[in-house]
Protein backbone atom coordinates (compact mmCIF):
# COMPACT_ATOMS: atom_id res chain seq x y z
CA UNK A 1 0.00 0.00 0.00
CA UNK A 2 2.97 2.44 0.76
CA UNK A 3 4.32 1.83 -2.81
CA UNK A 4 1.06 2.36 -4.37
CA UNK A 5 0.97 5.78 -2.09
CA UNK A 6 4.17 6.89 -3.51
CA UNK A 7 3.05 6.34 -6.77
CA UNK A 8 -0.65 8.52 -6.03
CA UNK A 9 2.53 11.31 -4.46
CA UNK A 10 3.79 11.50 -7.80
CA UNK A 11 0.43 12.05 -9.59
CA UNK A 12 -0.78 14.34 -6.81
CA UNK A 13 2.34 16.11 -7.99
CA UNK A 14 1.71 16.08 -11.86
CA UNK A 15 -1.84 17.49 -11.31
CA UNK A 16 -0.87 20.13 -9.20
CA UNK A 17 1.90 21.47 -11.69
CA UNK A 18 -1.19 20.49 -14.77
CA UNK A 19 -3.96 22.76 -12.87
CA UNK A 20 -1.10 25.29 -12.76
CA UNK A 21 -0.63 24.92 -16.83
CA UNK A 22 -4.33 24.99 -17.24
CA UNK A 23 -4.34 28.41 -15.26
CA UNK A 24 -2.37 29.84 -18.28
CA UNK A 25 -4.91 29.03 -21.39
CA UNK A 26 -8.53 29.70 -21.62
CA UNK A 27 -11.11 26.18 -21.55
CA UNK A 28 -11.11 24.49 -24.40
CA UNK A 29 -7.88 26.13 -25.74
CA UNK A 30 -7.31 23.63 -28.55
CA UNK A 31 -9.62 24.77 -30.84
CA UNK A 32 -6.63 25.77 -33.25
CA UNK A 33 -4.02 23.06 -33.04
CA UNK A 34 0.01 23.94 -31.44
CA UNK A 35 2.79 22.44 -30.20
CA UNK A 36 0.80 22.67 -26.56
CA UNK A 37 -2.04 21.01 -27.87
CA UNK A 38 0.16 18.26 -29.05
CA UNK A 39 1.38 17.85 -25.82
CA UNK A 40 -1.52 17.78 -23.87
CA UNK A 41 -2.95 15.19 -25.65
CA UNK A 42 0.30 13.24 -24.83
CA UNK A 43 -0.34 14.03 -20.79
CA UNK A 44 -3.70 12.55 -21.50
CA UNK A 45 -2.44 9.35 -23.15
CA UNK A 46 0.10 9.30 -20.08
CA UNK A 47 -3.20 9.48 -17.70
CA UNK A 48 -5.32 7.12 -19.21
CA UNK A 49 -2.09 4.85 -19.50
CA UNK A 50 -1.68 5.31 -15.53
CA UNK A 51 -5.42 4.31 -15.37
CA UNK A 52 -5.30 1.28 -17.26
CA UNK A 53 -2.31 -0.15 -14.63
CA UNK A 54 -4.48 1.19 -11.51
CA UNK A 55 -7.85 -1.07 -13.12
CA UNK A 56 -5.30 -4.01 -13.42
CA UNK A 57 -4.00 -3.51 -10.17
CA UNK A 58 -7.63 -3.36 -8.88
CA UNK A 59 -8.29 -6.62 -10.40
CA UNK A 60 -4.60 -8.28 -9.64
CA UNK A 61 -4.17 -8.62 -12.92
CA UNK A 62 -2.16 -7.20 -16.02
CA UNK A 63 1.42 -7.59 -17.21
CA UNK A 64 4.27 -6.74 -14.70
CA UNK A 65 6.35 -3.87 -15.46
CA UNK A 66 9.57 -2.67 -14.69
CA UNK A 67 10.06 -1.72 -11.16
CA UNK A 68 13.00 -0.10 -11.12
CA UNK A 69 11.35 2.81 -12.89
CA UNK A 70 13.19 6.37 -12.13
CA UNK A 71 10.77 9.03 -11.32
CA UNK A 72 12.57 12.73 -12.40
CA UNK A 73 10.88 15.68 -14.08
CA UNK A 74 12.98 16.85 -16.59
CA UNK A 75 10.69 20.16 -16.27
CA UNK A 76 13.11 22.59 -17.60
CA UNK A 77 10.02 24.90 -19.20
CA UNK A 78 8.17 26.13 -15.59
CA UNK A 79 8.65 29.77 -16.19
CA UNK A 80 7.63 29.71 -20.13
CA UNK A 81 3.89 30.44 -20.71
CA UNK A 82 4.01 29.88 -24.28
CA UNK A 83 3.26 27.33 -25.99
CA UNK A 84 5.97 25.96 -26.94
CA UNK A 85 7.15 26.38 -22.72
CA UNK A 86 4.00 24.59 -22.35
CA UNK A 87 4.09 21.82 -23.96
CA UNK A 88 7.19 21.40 -22.41
CA UNK A 89 6.25 21.44 -19.68
CA UNK A 90 3.22 18.70 -20.54
CA UNK A 91 5.87 16.55 -22.53
CA UNK A 92 7.42 16.27 -18.93
CA UNK A 93 4.64 15.66 -16.95
CA UNK A 94 3.89 13.11 -19.88
CA UNK A 95 7.22 11.53 -19.10
CA UNK A 96 6.52 11.55 -15.30
CA UNK A 97 2.99 9.58 -14.97
CA UNK A 98 4.50 7.16 -17.91
CA UNK A 99 7.39 6.18 -15.04
CA UNK A 100 4.98 6.40 -12.17
CA UNK A 101 3.14 3.63 -14.45
CA UNK A 102 5.83 1.89 -14.89
CA UNK A 103 6.26 1.98 -11.36
CA UNK A 104 2.57 0.81 -10.44
CA UNK A 105 2.83 -2.25 -13.01
CA UNK A 106 6.27 -3.25 -11.21
CA UNK A 107 4.29 -3.50 -7.67
CA UNK A 108 3.27 -6.97 -7.38
CA UNK A 109 -0.60 -7.18 -5.79
CA UNK A 110 -2.11 -10.43 -7.03
CA UNK A 111 -4.82 -10.17 -4.51
CA UNK A 112 -5.11 -6.82 -3.81
CA UNK A 113 -6.36 -6.38 0.37
CA UNK A 114 -7.78 -3.92 1.69
CA UNK A 115 -4.91 -1.22 2.42
CA UNK A 116 -4.29 -1.72 -0.95
CA UNK A 117 -7.43 -1.44 -2.42
CA UNK A 118 -7.95 1.73 -0.45
CA UNK A 119 -4.60 3.21 -1.54
CA UNK A 120 -5.56 2.39 -5.55
CA UNK A 121 -8.77 3.81 -4.84
CA UNK A 122 -7.18 7.27 -3.61
CA UNK A 123 -4.80 6.88 -6.79
CA UNK A 124 -7.92 6.20 -8.89
CA UNK A 125 -9.18 10.02 -7.92
CA UNK A 126 -6.08 11.37 -8.44
CA UNK A 127 -5.51 9.84 -12.22
CA UNK A 128 -9.31 10.86 -13.14
CA UNK A 129 -8.95 14.76 -11.46
CA UNK A 130 -5.86 14.86 -13.81
CA UNK A 131 -7.02 12.90 -16.73
CA UNK A 132 -10.15 15.49 -16.31
CA UNK A 133 -7.79 18.74 -16.51
CA UNK A 134 -5.92 17.49 -19.89
CA UNK A 135 -8.94 16.31 -21.75
CA UNK A 136 -9.81 20.18 -20.75
CA UNK A 137 -7.64 21.02 -22.96
CA UNK A 138 -9.59 19.67 -25.77
CA UNK A 139 -13.56 19.94 -24.31
CA UNK A 140 -13.13 16.32 -23.76
CA UNK A 141 -14.49 13.82 -20.65
CA UNK A 142 -12.66 11.89 -19.03
CA UNK A 143 -14.19 8.48 -17.45
CA UNK A 144 -13.76 7.67 -13.81
CA UNK A 145 -12.51 4.09 -13.89
CA UNK A 146 -13.44 3.07 -9.96
CA UNK A 147 -11.34 0.29 -8.65
CA UNK A 148 -13.25 -2.60 -8.56
CA UNK A 149 -11.11 -5.89 -7.21
CA UNK A 150 -12.18 -9.17 -9.05
CA UNK A 151 -13.99 -11.38 -6.62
Amino acid sequence: ANRIAAVGNIASVVNARLERVRAAYPPNPCAEINAACDAANEALAAYQGLAEAVADACAGSGAAGPSDAVITDADAYAADTSANGIAGQLGAMATVLGNATDRLRGISVPSPGLPDIEALTALEGLVAAGGASAAGFWGEFFPPNPCRPLG
